[in-house]
């Protein structure tokens, strides 16, 4: 996604779902 761009991160460990913001291509900061 684009920089800054808030997306779903789905973690297989524990099929939960979280919100992420995008920082760069490598970087997604979780939001609990």
């Amino acid at each position: 996604g684009a920089s800054g761009q808030v997306i779903r991160v789905r973690n297989p460990g524990s099929r939960r779902e979280m919100r992420g913001k995008v920082i760069n291509d490598q970087t997604v900061q979780i939001q609990m």
